[in-house]
């Protein structure tokens, strides 16, 4: 399970956490006339994506459903019904394409609105990154430990894809290792956290820092991580 579906499902907790603690009523039997519907489309083409599998997870309060599936036709059209309409449920449509996770904001199916449309968008991959720009690098000092002469320093990385490809970064392309997407470190760092989404994916040190299989889709995506530096008469970080 990706990292951008990991993001939303802690909300779907959150947000039935809040409820909760809000009062939200909670009845015992919900209605089971909700309907969720949609169709998913290469982005890239514009054509729909027909055969494919769309997976519907869904909580109820805190507690996960078993996830189902459905099977979208040849105008990529696909349907979930006789789904438990209230408060406390909350639903989340994906889909996997090309390798790369593409999924719906959170969903909530009332009982005077028990019916909604969730359209998914999927793009082709490539492991082409010519097109791939970093638009904005900023490092933030979290902390710094006199005793143990280290600082904790917190790096955001802003990458721009301009296509209407996912970049899809791979070890086993015709550039091997250095089809992933790379970062530097500075020379005396000597741990590294991922954050966000990265935490999620595989992270492979390399001479000079570290790679990962982190898609890129078209547009915008921040990358966090979280360094520990040993302070040098200059610090690096």
């Amino acid at each position: 399970m990706g990292g951008k579906l990991r993001s939303v499902l802690a909300s779907l907790c959150l947000l039935a956490a809040l409820a909760a603690v809000l009062g939200a009523p909670i009845t015992g039997e919900a209605a089971t006339s909700g309907v969720i519907a949609g169709s998913l489309h290469n982005a890239t083409t514009g054509a729909p994506i027909g055969g494919a599998r769309v997976k519907l997870y869904w909580a109820k309060g805190q507690e996960p459903q078993p996830e189902r599936t459905a099977t979208t036709d040849a105008g990529g059209r696909y349907r979930f019904d006789r789904l438990p309409t209230g408060d406390d449920y909350g639903y989340v449509v994906y889909n996997v394409f090309q390798g790369v996770e593409y999924t719906s904001e959170r969903t909530a199916l009332t009982n005077a609105k028990p019916t909604a449309t969730i359209p998914l968008r999927a793009y082709a991959s490539t492991n082409d990154d010519s097109a791939i720009r970093v638009k904005q690098v900023s490092t933030v000092v979290l902390d710094v430990n006199k005793e143990s002469q280290a600082m904790f320093a917190l790096q955001t990385y802003v990458f721009d894809n301009p296509t209407r490809r996912t970049f899809r970064p791979v070890v086993d392309g015709p550039r091997g290792p250095m089809g992933l997407l790379r970062f530097s470190l500075p020379p005396n760092a000597n741990q590294l956290s991922a954050m966000g989404e990265l935490s999620s994916r595989e992270v492979i040190q390399t001479d000079r820092g570290f790679g990962t299989d982190l898609p890129l889709r078209p547009g915008q995506t921040e990358v966090a991580s979280r360094t520990r530096c040993r302070i040098a008469t200059r610090p690096a970080c």
